[in-house]
């Protein structure tokens, strides 16, 4: 078998022996909270990793094939070097999802830099984070309301600006949160780029804002699941002080 396909195994092997007491975030150290505190993780240690992993594999999948639409959408109006760099980052996000590729997957990227480790930085990220997603899905709910592209349109002349600084915010935000080089970073990183250079918020919020939609609140799905990890193992470090 190669080490490429054994590695993973072996760490998902190793999470699941793991007592259904511990923390999926515990370092070092750090003890169970009591049975039903906030935050606790019921059942096997590893099902809130797990559960992160399974949601990034979904949202990967659901960038993939919003950036494939881009890429379309973009040829059709004649912007080749837009719809090949959307088409670039469509197929970073199909890469990251060949978990038995090795370390460079979003899978393993995860579970090898993040599960068991925290920050103060990647702590005031995930909260900022999470603020600035919440405040990017009520933008995108009230794109998605609008029946035309015309209405689309309009709503974007009058708010494109708001929109754009939540979003630049949020960005920034979830660099801090995954902030090992690795595949979950420069997805991140791919996107922003986009967004910087590319106009990518203009044309995903008429291209496909249901999606766009549904992809930021996978994103505060994965989000929050991390960030009662770390508040919980918080706790446990303030309660031993």
């Amino acid at each position: 078998m190669s080490s490429g396909l054994m590695l993973p195994i072996v760490v998902m092997v190793g999470l699941a022996l793991l007592p259904s007491s511990v923390s999926a975030n515990a370092g070092p150290g750090t003890t169970a909270p009591p049975s039903g505190a906030a935050g606790t993780v019921n059942g096997p240690a590893w099902a809130a990793p797990a559960a992160i992993i399974a949601t990034l594999r979904s949202l990967s999948l659901a960038l993939q094939s919003l950036f494939n639409r881009l890429a379309s959408a973009r040829v059709a109006r004649g912007d080749l070097a837009g719809a090949e760099r959307a088409r670039n980052i469509a197929n970073t996000m199909g890469n990251g999802l060949q978990w038995w590729a090795g370390l460079g997957t979003m899978s393993w990227d995860y579970i090898t830099n993040y599960v068991f480790t925290q920050s103060v930085a990647r702590g005031m990220g995930l909260s900022q984070a999470m603020g600035h997603l919440s405040d990017l899905s009520s933008i995108v709910a009230e794109v998605t309301q609008l029946g035309s592209d015309g209405e689309r349109l309009q709503w974007l002349a009058r708010n494109y600006s708001r929109a754009f600084a939540v979003a630049k915010s949020a960005l920034g935000n979830l660099l801090s949160v995954f902030d090992h080089d690795g595949a979950i970073r420069n997805c991140v990183l791919a996107i922003q780029r986009e967004f910087l250079e590319g106009d990518l918020l203009r044309d995903v919020l008429r291209l496909g804002p249901t999606d766009f939609e549904s992809i930021v609140r996978m994103s505060k799905d994965v989000l929050q699941r991390i960030f009662a990890s770390a508040q919980n193992g918080q706790g446990q470090r303030d309660a031993e002080l």
